[in-house]
């Protein structure tokens, strides 16, 4: 007897409801993968998980979302943007995609459009201070000036204490030509916040324009005691000092802005210039130098060094450089007297001659002997005039309102940006990346024997340093996987661990657990599967505790600090004396703040192996908040003397505070 169709259509249902529960958690699963490549920082990897999802189910928002992330942080802002707009088609009401296209939008010089996505969002989110904020700095950029001052009305008002507002409507007033307002509100900031460094250098450079020297030397010195590593505020106040006929301290402040800066152009240009004027010649030459490295074809430094190498007998390379200057300005009849008198010093006579012979028609002309020059003193960086070779340099607008309006805010970072500790070692196949000044290769028992094996196309190492992972090495990875998940001996411990590694690489961390799970059921004396399961826990706590959702409240710590720490110590009852276990107990100590447990392990490492860098950066991490400075410090320059880079910037910063 047939079965009535209702019937048929209802066990249809019930065959295809577990393939549509499984359809919705493998695409949670693979949105999970995805974000932990995101997380950490493999951007190529993340978009290949989000292309996944989108193919299966392109109805989805999210996918959209995040794979515009991955591309910002590529620098594909087009691409972003229309992830973005898709994933704004798709669902209309999430604030956070208005935010990120404005930010693509940006980065691309589309300010109108930015401006009515941060519009969006305050209509969704009024007291969303970020998209005010980054509204207002479209509208400078558009220099749309009453709309921006009537929006920061409107956000002191919202946000009283949030003197940022003040300090942009006061640069804004600067544009208006207003300094009497501007300098009010810089004021106003000052006496909120003693220390704004910005406010007292703005305050400073008003006073520069209305001539009052004195007064503004005082404002930028409060500006280099509360901000003493900002190179323009030394060479701002060098200016200042410099038509206040204070030559020598003008250089001092060059130099000051040289030793915080080395790069620093503005400096090394005018310090030049000054050391010319008080006869420091060959130090003007060495500073001429610089200019010249980094800007080759600058004509005007060029002629200021022929000029110093007349001075110092160098007259055959300040013939060169004289010549390459006239062959642009072929009517610099300064250059062309400059030229004749070094060619009569090594004895080119009709070369002087001839040079002598062009001036000297060049001064039957009236306009040359009657020619005036401004009285100005300095002249604009693109200002490019030969005639002003000796000015001082100074930059197009020193009040300008760039400084603030790319000053851009919001939610595009997907972690927390802090000095971040060296995180744990742990087996990978993935290239490593070259972030230390001298290559360390990092031993593990039995390591070299089971590469031997070749279970996996690329070997296995111990690192804490992972490249992302370029396009073909992603095609391995998983290549990888079906290839050994598809053996008859798939289960045997050794491409267990193999695949958990694999698992890890491509940042799929449950698989990478199931591996290491029955691997620990199976050989419950395996201090490698110990090891390796505490660092991939530990991933997925570190992004369970970064996660910018729902998920972070009911998420975080899930597998907890103990069941890493009892891996770990499974480890060490297995392995004994091993830096690298001790070295991960102190970073999971370090990431649950335990500051005291995370310096003692960390110590214990370094006391197994006096040469270990990253011991030494996570030690100092963990020192700082114990008040622990001085030996902070010192372990961080352990660690750069070691090789690791990154404890210099560490260094500065911590110095300042």
């Amino acid at each position: 007897m047939p079965l009535p169709q209702t019937l048929k259509r209802f066990l249809l249902f019930l065959y295809l409801l577990p393939l549509a529960v499984a359809a919705q958690i493998n695409t949670d699963r693979v949105m999970l993968i995805g974000r932990n490549a995101l997380y950490y920082d493999d951007y190529v990897l993340s978009i290949q998980y989000f292309n996944e999802i989108i193919n299966a189910k392109p109805f989805l928002y999210a996918p959209y979302y995040f794979r515009a992330i991955a591309k910002f942080y590529l620098e594909d802002y087009h691409g972003a943007e229309a992830d973005c707009s898709k994933a704004i088609d798709l669902n209309p009401f999430i604030e956070d995609s208005y935010q990120l296209r404005g930010l693509c939008r940006i980065k691309q010089d589309k300010y109108e459009d930015a401006v009515n996505d941060y519009s969006k969002v305050i209509e969704y989110k009024p007291l969303d201070q970020v998209s005010w904020y980054n509204r207002v700095l479209c509208r400078i950029h558009l220099k749309q000036y009453p709309e921006a001052v009537a929006e920061l009305q409107t956000m002191h008002a919202k946000w009283p204490s949030y003197t940022k507002c003040y300090e942009i409507e006061a640069q804004v007033n600067l544009q208006l030509k207003d300094t009497l307002k501007a300098d009010s509100l810089f004021a106003y900031v000052i006496s909120k916040n003693h220390n704004n460094g910005d406010a007292w250098g703005a305050r400073g450079m008003i006073a520069f324009s209305k001539g009052n020297y004195e007064s503004a030397d005082t404002l930028l010195t409060h500006a280099i005691k509360y901000s003493p590593n900002i190179p323009d505020y030394y060479i701002n106040r060098a200016l200042i000092r410099y038509h206040n006929k204070k030559l020598r301290d003008a250089m001092a402040d060059y130099d000051s802005a040289i030793n915080v800066d080395p790069q620093n152009f503005l400096a090394h240009y005018n310090r030049g210039l000054l050391r010319a004027q008080v006869s420091e010649d060959n130090l003007a030459i060495q500073d001429f130098d610089f200019v010249l490295k980094t800007e080759p074809d600058n004509l005007l430094a060029l002629f200021n060094r022929a000029v110093l190498l007349e001075k110092t007998g160098g007259y055959r390379q300040a013939i060169k450089d004289v010549s390459k200057v006239i062959g642009e300005y072929p009517h610099f009849w300064t250059g062309y007297e400059l030229r004749a008198r070094c060619r009569r010093k090594i004895g080119d006579s009709k070369g002087a001659a001839n040079d002598e012979r062009k001036v000297f028609i060049a001064q039957l002309d009236r306009t040359f002997n009657h020619k005036r020059y401004a009285n100005k003193s300095t002249r604009n960086r693109r200002e490019i005039n030969i005639e002003d070779y000796q000015k001082i340099v100074v930059e197009e607008d020193t009040n300008a309102v760039e400084k603030y309006a790319n000053d851009y805010r919001g939610k595009v970072q997907y972690k927390k940006v802090e000095i971040k500790a060296k995180p744990m070692f742990a087996f990978s196949t993935s290239r490593e990346s070259t972030n230390a000044l001298n290559s360390v290769s990092h031993y593990w028992q039995g390591l070299d024997k089971w590469n031997k094996k070749k279970t996996t196309s690329r070997p296995v190492k111990l690192t804490n340093s992972i490249k992302p992972a370029a396009q073909n090495d992603i095609d391995n990875l998983f290549a990888d996987i079906n290839r050994i998940t598809q053996q008859s001996d798939s289960n045997e411990v050794h491409n267990l661990m193999a695949c958990a590694v694999l698992y890890s690489d491509v940042k799929d961390y449950n698989s990478s657990l199931n591996c290491l799970n029955k691997i620990v059921k199976k050989d419950a004396n395996n201090a490698s599967a110990f090891f390796e399961r505490a660092a991939v826990k530990q991933y997925i706590i570190e992004f369970q505790n970064n996660a910018e959702d729902s998920e972070k409240s009911h998420g975080a710590n899930l597998l907890g600090l103990q069941s890493v720490l009892n891996d770990l110590e499974a480890a060490e009852k297995l392995m004994p004396s091993n830096e690298y276990i001790m070295y991960n107990r102190g970073c999971a100590y370090l990431s649950a703040k335990d500051y005291n447990n995370a310096e003692l392990f960390f110590g214990k490492a370094i006391s197994i192996n006096p040469k270990f860098a990253e011991a030494y950066y996570n030690r100092a991490l963990a020192r700082i908040p114990l008040s622990k400075k001085t030996e902070a410090l010192a372990d961080l320059s352990k660690a750069g003397e070691l090789g690791l880079y990154e404890a210099y910037s560490a260094i500065k910063q911590n110095s300042k505070q």
